[in-house]
């Protein structure tokens, strides 16, 4: 089997997919059979490039795909599931399984199976497919466990869980088939209520209620037939049962008026008879013989439709009763035995006539509706409609129409009403037009919310994507007839995944519900705020000026998430990357997505908490930053990176007291990369981690190495990003380095940034306390950057504030960035922790900062980052001062 014979079978299904109309349960299948051969096609790639050693393992992989991929569509097309279907299932499994380094990249495959034949049949054989989709889960991992030595930790999970999102899948397509049937059964019901207003006579009353009827039974081999007349007289006014083949027992329930179902070996299976009542006496029935039993949601629809029937038949006795008296009797009968509201109306719209259940529908006393005109009841969008409608059924006698309206009830509300209107005004014993009436507004609520659902997301109540897109395409459309412009934002919350796993979903929840109304409140209601999933937002504003509008939206979103988030005891801080795009004339929709992704993608990598407006020339700078990205990941093994070390000083003394380790990168044809460059690469790709090692072992080796100042080993400063402080080995790692090096765990300090703590979770708080019970210092970088909270500072293990570069470059000025500075001294010494400042680049800054009492000092004033070896000269050579200045 071929990837290309692979790509080609989903390729075909996609078509398939999207060029069929489809029903809601439908539309799940192919969607979940799309799913399915999407993870075909990444379980291929991850074959093609990771397979077990031996290229026949990854033929059989390849021939695991190929009997999915045939399996499932054959499955689908037959709507069955046979035994050749669930070893089919088992053994492609099995293959892929066999073939995959880790039997756990092909749980995709497990739960598209078990997802897409959860969706056909009986429970039972849901049950079978589990079954024998966990054997081949187990066998593979037994056997995949033989060889490696080792068992997937997720293995029974994933067979616990197998059965639940069965039970789930199964459950959800049981709901959605009774909702269609449902919603095909009362098609059908006014469908025939149409049609046996317009039928002249009871033989074709009766024609048209077996066929609504065969319909409803939906079984080629059943025979139905209307039997009519007394009961020792029945005749077929329709179909092809006949009296005569009926078992006594349902003669006698047909005499009884009595429903009845009675299993029979001959002349057929099962024989249902449905009571027909004309003025409340037996006076037939509708007969079905099928072979199987019928479904009691069916046997419901044909009493309903035995009722209509009767309505019909009492309409033809009517018209053929040459006694006014008489026939107004058969018409209370009708109106009686009618759950339908019927209204008579005059000529000239206003009630004639009502029955009880009219009433009943809408709530007001007797005797009001009487005289009033009906369509004053209309709601105002359908009195129209239903004026004109009325003037051409007065044109034509006899003739029936169907119309969907809201009528006013006596409380206000507003009711949805499903009406058959039929001019009956030549009719002497009638003379108006006869409005059958029946309250749908339950179905058109439920309608209405399944609609709402499909465009809306469930937690927030914003527009979804599918929404968001279909209302940015008619945005373009206008600004194309206009001239007007278009601007989106999109907008992704800052390392949300991490805190949402932190907080825990639930107040996860209550964040993204509160983002939500804080974006609404951004926008002119008729602009468009949607969540396109996960922590992703979308702004779509229209009619903007220019690009300043659109940056101005962006601004307004920074700050409206700059306020923090309330969690009960403490706040959240969040930041947001954001991708600006103003629409250019002949964009369409997937230029604009285009467009804002990779502005998002730009701000994201130049570290994130910003917003980048598109330009062409970041297609440029994307081709760019994914080349430079790649040679990161070969860096290391190239021996590209190197450690540079800042000398840290007291600023009492001028000795030199410990270094910050910093990383370079020489690339090989670029030469000195900015770690500002390659830093946020870094974490964005997860490279950060062993990266991050690489660096903690550098430094620890070299200062273990250092000589000693008074007794006291100088000390090493290493930066730790989010995600090295959320990897679970990360306390182990520096424990081990510490006892390799044999350095003294004071002599390390380790910096995080004050953004960091701000998210407050409970995982970075433990990981703090495990670092400083092994003895090292824990720094806040970049102090006052950010929300300063003296709360934190004193929830957690700090020893060591950095007072950022920004503040000491106008330290020796007056106004805000001095009085800072020396504000962050002064708290330091409150809370007795060492306060370093940064970035000192004059001898007047020193000098301030000592009186201020500022412990130590870095920056190019004392000495530049320098490789290893020149510190090493340093502190070996020059035992006291780092330089000549003060």
């Amino acid at each position: 089997m071929s990837v290309g014979w692979l790509s080609g079978q989903v390729t075909s299904t996609v078509a398939s997919l999207l060029g069929l109309r489809r029903s809601p349960l439908e539309r799940m299948r192919r969607l979940f059979l799309l799913f399915a051969y999407l993870n075909v096609a990444v379980v291929t790639v991850l074959l093609t490039m990771h397979s077990r050693p031996g290229t026949g393992l990854r033929a059989m992989g390849y021939a695991g795909l190929a009997v999915l991929a045939v399996s499932w569509r054959s499955g689908r097309a037959s709507g069955r599931s046979t035994g050749i279907v669930w070893l089919s299932d088992a053994a492609g499994l099995l293959l892929v399984a066999f073939a995959l380094p880790d039997a756990g990249h092909g749980n995709g495959l497990v739960f598209s199976t078990i997802f897409l034949r959860s969706l056909y049949g009986s429970a039972g054989r849901v049950a079978v497919h589990v079954a024998s989709a966990a054997g081949a889960l187990a066998v593979a991992e037994t056997l995949t466990a033989g060889w490696s030595g080792t068992t997937s930790p997720g293995f029974l999970p994933q067979l616990l869980v197998m059965p639940t999102l069965a039970a789930l899948m199964h459950g959800s397509k049981t709901s959605l088939l009774h909702y269609e049937q449902g919603r095909e059964r009362d098609r059908v019901l006014l469908q025939a209520g149409n049609a046996l207003v317009g039928a002249v006579g009871p033989e074709a009353v009766a024609a048209v209620a077996v066929g609504a009827a065969t319909a409803v039974v939906a079984d080629p081999a059943a025979r139905i037939g209307v039997l009519a007349g007394p009961p020792e007289r029945l005749t077929t006014l329709a179909g092809d049962a006949t009296a005569q083949e009926l078992p006594v027992p349902v003669l006698a329930a047909i005499a009884e008026g009595r429903l009845v179902e009675y299993a029979s070996t001959e002349p057929a299976g099962v024989v249902v008879a449905v009571p027909l009542l004309v003025q409340g006496r037996p006076g037939g029935a509708l007969v079905i013989i099928a072979p199987e039993p019928i479904a009691q949601p069916r046997t419901e629809t044909l009493v309903s439709l035995v009722n209509a029937l009767a309505l019909a038949l009492e309409s033809c006795s009517l018209a053929e009763d040459l006694h006014a008296r008489k026939s107004e009797e058969r018409i209370g009968a009708l109106v009686r035995y009618a759950s339908d509201a019927i209204v008579v109306l005059n000529p000239h719209g206003a009630v004639v006539y009502h029955t009880a259940s009219t009433q009943r529908l809408l709530g007001y006393p007797s005797g009001v509706l009487t005289g009033m005109a009906w369509f004053s009841l209309l709601h105002d969008e359908d009195a129209a409609q239903f004026v004109a409608a009325y003037r051409d059924l007065l044109a034509e006698p006899g003739r029936g129409v169907a119309l969907r309206m809201r009528v006013r009830h006596a409380d206000g509300s507003w009711l949805h009403v499903e009406t058959t209107a039929t001019n009956l005004i030549e009719e002497p014993q009638v003379r108006g037009v006869v409005l059958a009436n029946r309250d749908v507004t339950d179905r058109v609520e439920l309608e209405a919310q399944l609609s709402h659902e499909a465009f809306h997301d469930r937690l927030t109540g914003l527009a979804n994507r599918a929404l968001f897109l279909d209302r940015l395409g008619h945005a373009l459309a206008r600004a194309a007839r206009t001239a007007a412009n278009v601007s989106m934002v999109l907008i992704d919350l800052d390392d949300f995944a991490g805190t949402n796993d932190s907080l825990g979903h639930g107040l996860g929840d209550r964040v993204l519900t509160e983002v939500a109304e804080r974006l609404r409140g951004l926008v002119r209601s008729a602009d468009t705020v949607a969540r396109l999933g996960g922590d992703e937002f979308a702004l779509l504003v229209e009619e903007v000026s220019g690009d300043q509008d659109a940056i101005d939206t962006a601004e307004r979103v920074i700050a409206a998430l700059r306020t923090p988030f309330p969690l009960g005891d403490r706040d959240l801080v969040l930041t947001a990357s954001m991708g600006v795009v103003v629409a250019e004339p002949g964009d369409g929709v997937e230029d604009v997505l285009t467009h804002a992704d990779l502005a998002l993608y730009h701000a994201k990598s130049q570290g994130k908490s910003r917003y980048e407006r598109y330009r062409p020339a970041l297609h440029h700078a994307l081709a760019e930053r994914l080349e430079l990205t790649n040679d990161l990941r070969h860096a290391l093994s190239r021996a590209e990176l190197t450690a540079y070390f800042q000398p840290i000083v007291s600023l009492a003394s001028g000795a030199i007291v410990g270094a910050e380790a910093l990383l370079r990168w020489n690339h090989a044809t670029r030469g000195m990369i900015s770690p500002a460059t390659f830093i946020p690469l870094a974490e964005e790709t997860g490279l950060i981690i062993p990266i991050g090692r690489w660096v903690l072992g550098c430094a620890i080796a070299h200062a273990a190495g250092w000589p000693a100042r008074s007794g006291q080993p100088l000390s090493i400063s290493v930066n730790l990003s989010a995600c090295q402080l959320a990897d679970p080995d990360l306390v182990g790692l520096v424990a081990d380095t510490l006892e390799r090096y044999r350095l003294p765990a004071p002599a390390l300090t380790l910096e995080i940034t004050e953004t960091l703590l701000m998210h407050d979770t409970a995982v970075t708080l433990a990981r703090l306390l495990e670092l400083k019970q092994l003895g090292v210092r824990l720094a806040i970088d970049d102090f006052g950057t950010g929300y300063s909270s003296l709360g934190y500072l004193r929830r957690f293990p700090i020893d060591i504030l950095k007072i950022d570069k920004c503040f000491i470059d106008n330290i020796t000025a007056p106004g805000e960035d001095s009085a800072l500075a020396r504000t962050i001294v002064k708290l330091g010494q409150t809370l007795r922790l060492t306060t370093v400042a940064e970035g000192i680049e004059e001898a007047d800054q020193a000098r301030l900062l000592r009186q201020l009492g500022c412990d130590l000092g870095q920056g190019f004033h004392f000495a530049r980052p320098m490789p290893a070896a020149d510190f090493d000269a340093l502190v070996h050579g020059q035992p006291q001062a780092a330089t000549a200045g003060p």
